[in-house]
């Protein structure tokens, strides 16, 4: 089955995905697996997904 252009993903390992409709503010998890994170998980994610955003300096470096 195809969502947003994703792919439903078989390894079991998997946990969904995030969408940011509004980054920073506004964000949907759907747990498309067997396994799947814990509000409080899924919490601290966003956080740090938000601080890596907000600070270019965390951004991986091209070609390095």
């Amino acid at each position: 089955m195809e969502r947003l252009g994703l792919n439903h993903n078989n390894e079991p390992s998997y946990m969904g995905y995030l969408t940011f409709d509004v980054p920073g503010r506004v964000y949907s998890y759907t747990a498309d697996g067997d396994l799947s994170l814990a509000t409080d998980e899924i919490e601290q994610l966003i956080e740090f997904l938000n601080e890596v955003r907000e600070n270019p300096p965390m951004w991986p470096q091209q070609g390095a």
